[in-house]
């Protein structure tokens, strides 16, 4: 019932949506001609006139009308004027010349003042003509708010008004086809003819870089007043990409942003996704846990994983919250970092905030976009590392021989091989073995294709804005029977009711349709990703036949699945249902106050199924013929209220005061039902009724709830110096009464020098602030809601009944962050070259931890607070404008970032786990190993480094210590764009640096004969010992030897590698259409362009691909990256 309510629920709101939006497109007024807001660059270094309307025509199509008289063609111009729109760059090269301009059908004529007439984008709102003597009007912005306080002026005599509360504005003692010039402060100034017409005019913000409007916490702010450590990428940056999931897309562009591919798989995976830093994840390996918060539209959003319902080893991905989310709906991404910038947030930010904000609706006449986006993808994988069928059997034989020579002859060799392998008669009625064949090209798909198509609309009035989106991608894996469908809608709406009440819906919808693999049925190494590399060659895909060889051998006594058969006839699904959505609504009053009130819901509904064909076995250590069907229902929601009072003022045009008070209210609920049957008799069923053995059945549900209080104080003195305090308290369900409340602040401040009398008049420096801050935020996200309680398991010992306590913890309280940062953001040389240099330190306390107890308390362990952690780093930020000049430009940008992470304090022991060790004064999760010392070239043996660095031929865990860490030093971005005319091209090299890869796959694949002895070897295996005097990378091959492999328990430094790398991440080359070309048609803007993305990779690395890994530090057989190459078009109509 799940899925037929999902389904209905999707196809409402989403028919709900398309009613509406008809709706307002039958209510929307035409507007008139918008030559004015097309988007033109224009780069001249002491050009003329002439030349650049030239320019301008190439772009737009458009003729420019003017008598010589008036404007000198030929006077020098130099201006840098970059995706503006058409009025603002005229209005930049006709400054002060007493000129204007007035567009007729494709003419720019341009003359005195006295020839003015009314310029693009004014409005008739009604019919009704007035007299000469008055008129009436109504002055808003871009969105449709309206603007009060605007000061309009009749040039001819100088009487004037101003906009009241809702914008209007009335004019007495006028003329026919005077000009009146509307002025008001952050807007762009604008001079229009009033024509005897009732008028709604349209204001432009007067934007500069610095004061362009971003996303903060609850609000907005600028970059120039803004005190925290942020960074916003736009949309238009990363629309473009063959990312499904954003996550990836920011990789190389946020400094202290560490993105890491851990996974290729359709839909995005989930990186690893870590800002300034890591931080703990008590006994929780997933990323969630140390992920930064997620905000779409004031939602907080999370990526909900399966592991504690299904367990990690036959969990399927988790639904990626970001993978849901159509990229082409997204205005702006701010990340927010510092103690300003996250304070607001307590509780929930320790790890940082990304805050996304998707598209709304403009006033002015309905606009609709197309998009479309082809690309063919092939897997970045090593098909050369294995051994093929020569190799394979010279050092396979070399292993028994080794063993025992004595035993081991040629004829038994062959006669175990073929006990062990299927073989067929030959022409001579000899039995074979059968040929080598070519797994790569029966699992991996080289031409994946993926599509995405989608279509939007937007527009609005002064009163009503709305934006409409609708988008379906597919994407085929790369791994054959593997896919990700998402069908998406979205829609933004507002009204202002009247000038002091507004309403709005952001609203998202998703349906996803994840075919994913599953590594259970044949273990780590072996699923569909890692056969190719390890299945021995001796194994066919198919048997003479023609049927599939349904259990390849791999070791005595296993069965794994042939894993062509297993994607093939298995099931592996997840469907999902999201809805986020914010309902809000604004009031104003008492002139200066706003109160908000936001109701907003995350809600998914996931439906997984997983089923073992009975041809096939359920795991590697039971006999096929079974059959299993597992079902899983999941339903998460998190329901979230915040009210927030604001007031805003200017006192004596220099002090700017903004205070917020605010409370908030969280309910987050989850709910799952697992089944599990076998005794699958009809390989073709798939529903649980089929099976006819319960296996399991359970299921549970959670609540937590969040109760929070916050303020902020932001203050500007003449836009020279600024101060920002923040408070919040936080109340969790998680924890007991005594912990249940936490508190967190910051202070920030900035200081503008270039606004000061000793740089204002600098030639080389065009803007210099330094700021500062330091504040406190907190993390709950690894603590459950039963933690602060014993728990017993129901099971049997023996036959009889039993219990296992899980001891609670009631003292268990928050984990809190001491966040200081100090930032200089600078521009030079007339603004070409600008950049932004940030240090930082987090002192972390308070840790959460699992902490492991002695094996006789009958417990694994429990969660929590054992100590300090401190991050502290560096971040840099620059942008040059290398070449500016005529049709031509070239910016290029640069970004690094370096982390020193350290364990400060640990208040109880912690447990050494496998590779790895969390020691005072090291690195959190440091790598810790025996040293390899070689081959002993007498014989043959492995040798180690003991604690003294002296070689041993005994491996003790006693000789561990600590060999490195899975953090890079350092990582970073370079970008250049360059533009040419109507073409454009760009390019990203991604680094990182100073790190360890342990390489389970070398690990896997070069194991000296033992632990799986009979699994394909890499090529680098053939490298070992075999006779005295050796010097061998490897040593001497024995069959089934555990006593000297350094694989498996073994582990050493023999596979520990650099992971530092260079990749050519992405190149694209576009070209925008002219104007001319296409206007005749109906569209307005047309954009053609091709990309490859993951094109190169230099690296010294020894494993597959260096950004393939865990979050651990270690590389497996994953799903391996995708290189690709697209095609995409834009169209605006």
């Amino acid at each position: 019932m799940v899925q037929t309510w999902g389904q209905w629920m999707f196809r409402i709101l989403a028919l709900s949506i398309l009613i509406h939006t008809s709706l307002c497109l039958k209510g929307m007024p035409r507007g008139q001609s918008d030559q004015g807001s097309k988007k033109v660059t224009v780069i001249a270094n002491n050009n003329t006139l002439r030349d650049v309307f030239r320019s301008i025509k190439k772009q737009t199509g458009l003729e420019f009308f003017y008598s010589t008289a008036v404007l000198n063609q030929e006077e020098k111009v130099t201006v840098n004027m970059v995706d503006k729109t058409l009025d603002a760059v005229l209005g930049r090269l006709l400054q002060g010349k007493g000129l204007t301009w007035v567009y007729m059908d494709n003419i720019v004529r341009i003359g005195r003042e006295e020839e003015r007439k009314s310029s693009v984008g004014d409005e008739v709102v009604g019919d009704t003509a007035v007299t000469a003597q008055a008129i009436s009007g109504k002055v808003v912005a871009a969105d449709g708010t309206p603007i009060p306080g605007a000061t309009i002026i009749i040039e001819r005599t100088k009487d004037g008004a101003t906009s009241d509360a809702e914008g209007k504005f009335s004019l007495s003692n006028t003329k026919a086809n005077d000009v009146i010039a509307i002025r008001s402060v952050g807007f762009k100034s604008r001079e229009i003819s009033i024509k005897g017409k009732t008028l709604l005019v349209q204001l432009e913000i007067a934007v500069n870089a610095l004061d362009e409007t971003v996303v903060v916490a609850y609000g907005t702010s600028t970059m120039r007043s803004n005190v925290g450590a942020l960074m916003v990428v736009k949309g238009e940056t990363i629309a473009n990409l063959p990312n499904r999931s954003f996550d990836k897309s920011l990789q190389g562009q946020v400094p202290g942003l560490l993105v890491t591919t851990g996974s290729g798989a359709p839909g995005g995976g989930l990186s690893n996704f870590v800002l300034r830093g890591i931080g703990t994840g008590g006994e929780k390996t997933q990323l969630s846990f140390r992920q930064p918060l997620i905000v779409i539209d004031g939602v907080p959003t999370v990526s909900v994983d399966f592991i504690e319902a299904l367990g990690p080893s036959n969990a399927p991905p988790s639904t990626n919250a970001l993978a849901q989310l159509n990229t082409d709906d997204i205005e702006t991404i701010s990340v927010l970092k510092d103690a300003s910038a996250i304070a607001l947030y307590g509780s929930k930010a320790s790890n940082g905030v990304i805050l996304v904000t998707t598209k709304k609706g403009k006033a002015g006449k309905t606009s609709f976009s197309f998009h479309h986006l082809s690309d063919v993808s092939s897997p970045i994988y090593k098909r050369n590392k294995s051994l093929n069928q020569h190799e394979y059997l010279e050092l396979l034989k070399e292993s028994y021989k080794n063993s025992d020579s004595s035993y081991w002859t040629d004829d038994r060799i062959n006669s175990d091989l073929g006990s062990l392998f299927p073989t067929y008669s030959n022409a001579q009625g000899t039995p074979v073995f059968y040929d080598q064949e070519d797994w790569f090209k029966a699992i991996y798909n080289n031409t994946a294709i993926t599509n995405t198509d989608e279509l939007s609309i937007s527009g609005g009035n002064d009163k009503t804005l709305y934006y409409f989106n609708t988008g379906y991608t597919s994407q085929k894996g790369t791994i054959k029977h593997t896919g990700f469908d998402r069908l998406s809608l979205r829609y933004n709406f507002s009204n202002q009711i009247n000038p002091w009440i507004k309403i709005g819906l952001n609203s998202s919808l998703s349906y996803t349709n994840q075919s994913y693999l599953n590594s259970n049925s044949n273990g780590y190494f072996a699923g569909a990703s890692g056969f190719p590399y390890t299945i021995p060659v001796l194994d066919p895909i198919h048997l003479k036949d023609g049927t599939y060889y349904l259990q390849p051998f791999v070791t005595p006594g296993s069965y794994f699945n042939n894993p062509l058969a297993d994607l093939e006839y298995d099931i592996n699904k997840t469907q999902s249902y999201r809805v986020i959505t914010s309902l809000y609504g604004e009031l104003k009053f008492l002139k200066d106050f706003t109160f908000r009130t936001d109701v907003g819901t995350d809600v998914l509904i996931a439906q997984i199924k997983q089923k073992t064909d009975p041809r096939l076995s359920t795991n590697i250590y039971s006999p096929p013929g079974v059959g299993e069907i597992q079902d899983f229902n999941d339903f998460y929601n998190r329901i979230i209220n915040t009210n927030v009072l604001r007031y805003s003022r200017l006192l004596n045009g220099k002090h700017a005061i903004n205070f917020l008070l605010g409370q908030e209210a969280q309910i987050e609920r989850r709910n799952y039902f697992i089944g599990i049957k076998q005794g699958l008799s009809i390989p073709y069923l798939n529903d649980l009724s089929a099976a006819t053995t319960v296996v399991d059945t359970r299921g549970t549900s959670s609540k937590t709830t969040l109760l929070s209080f916050f303020s902020q104080m932001n203050y500007s003195y003449n836009g020279t110096y600024h101060l920002s305090l923040s408070a919040r308290r936080d109340g969790s369900s998680k924890f007991g009464e005594r912990n249940r409340f936490g508190n967190y602040w910051s202070v920030g401040g900035g200081w503008e020098l270039t606004n000061e009398a000793f740089l204002k008049q600098s030639k080389l420096l065009n803007y210099l602030k330094i700021r500062a801050s330091i504040g406190s935020s907190g993390n709950s996200a690894t603590i459950n809601v039963v933690d602060r309680y014993n728990l017993v398991a129901a099971g049997n010992y023996n036959n009889l009944p039993a219990g296992i306590v899980t001891p609670g913890n009631p003292n268990i309280g928050w984990e809190k962050a001491l966040n200081k940062d100090m930032g200089v953001d600078f521009k030079v040389f007339n603004e070409r070259l600008s950049g932004t240099i940030d240090v930082y330190k987090r002192d972390i306390s308070n840790l959460l931890y699992f902490i492991t107890l002695p094996p006789n308390s009958g417990t694994v362990g429990v969660n929590g607070n054992i100590g300090k952690m401190q991050n502290k780093g560096v971040e840099v930020t620059i942008s040059a404008d290398a070449i500016i000049k005529d049709n031509f430009s070239w910016n290029i940008s640069f970004n690094w970032s370096t982390n020193k992470n350290k364990l400060i304090k640990a208040d109880v022991p912690l447990t050494t786990d496998g590779n790895f060790i969390n020691k005072e004064g090291e690195n959190f999760n440091s790598f810790y190993l025996v040293r390899w010392g070689g081959v002993n070239p007498d014989n043959g043996a492995p040798q180690w480094l003991d604690k003294d660095g002296k070689v041993t031929s005994t491996y003790s865990y006693d000789d561990r210590v600590i060999v490195g860490k899975p953090q890079p030093d350092g990582y970073g971005g370079i970008t250049n764009n360059f533009r040419y005319g109507n073409w454009d091209l760009s390019f990203l090299l991604y680094y990182q640096y100073g790190y360890k890869i342990y390489d389970e796959t070398s690990a896997s694949m070069i194991n000296d004969g033992a632990n799986f002895p009979y699994m394909n070897q890499s090529k680098q295996a053939l490298d070992r010992w075999q006779k005295p005097g050796d010097h061998a990378a490897n040593p001497k091959r024995v069959l089934n030897n555990t006593a000297t492999v350094d694989a498996n328990y073994y582990t050493s430094t023999r596979f520990l590698f650099d992971g530092d790398f260079v990749r050519l991440k992405n190149v694209l080359l576009g070209y925008t259409f002219p104007t001319s070309w296409i206007r005749r048609i109906g569209i307005s803007k047309a954009r053609l362009y091709g990309q490859a993305y993951n094109l190169a990779l230099l690296t010294k690395f020894k494993g597959i691909d260096p950004e393939n890994i865990g979050i651990a530090g270690a590389q497996g057989f994953a799903y391996p990256q995708a290189r690709s190459y697209s095609l995409g078009l834009d169209i605006n109509f």
